[in-house]
């Protein structure tokens, strides 16, 4: 009984000190994850986005589609030395001539909960037994580590202790 009671008590103290968390659920084209069934669209296809929610894609490299259907709600974001269109695609699969273009839908709505709440969107710099400590809390510092862009839906108010998007620290109140 000593040992669960001093095993709890190490682990709300580690928790007191803060821990840093880097958000993980990037929206990158390129990421078979984002994409439905892990389907990354071939040379050719047509991209397509999930009208029934807000969409942000992160054009993280070039693109060779037949078209891209913009969403009703979102945004496409480039990289800084923006993507050309039909040009070097090695992260896309090929296709023979006979084969038809076919629609490929980028969607986060793929088994991939975009909450802030959802401890598989973090991980941490030490790993926290205690589920309730698995996602960012007020003590903790906050990244998005990678240039991209990212998507976190929030249901409730969010308070953290700093919150660093691609190497810059950023001061925001999220609102829901």
């Amino acid at each position: 009984m000593l040992r669960i009671l001093i095993f709890f008590l190490s682990n709300l103290i580690s928790h007191i000190n803060g821990n840093h968390f880097t958000f993980d659920a990037v929206s990158l084209i390129t990421s078979s994850d984002n994409w439905l069934n892990e389907e990354i669209p071939c040379i050719g296809d047509r991209i397509r986005f999930d009208n029934s929610m807000p969409v942000v894609a992160f054009m993280d490299h070039n693109v060779d589609v037949e078209s891209i259907h913009l969403p009703n709600n979102g945004l496409i974001v480039f990289t800084d030395n923006g993507a050309n269109f039909g040009d070097d695609v090695h992260w896309q699969c090929a296709k023979d001539n006979l084969e038809e273009p076919k629609d490929v839908f980028f969607t986060r709505g793929n088994g991939r909960d975009i909450s802030f709440y959802n401890p598989k969107n973090w991980i941490p710099d030490r790993k926290l037994f205690l589920h309730m400590n698995q996602v960012p809390s007020e003590v903790d510092d906050v990244t998005v580590s990678s240039m991209s862009s990212a998507q976190i839906y929030l249901d409730l108010p969010v308070k953290v202790n700093t919150f660093r998007f691609y190497k810059r620290e950023v001061s925001l109140i999220f609102h829901y």
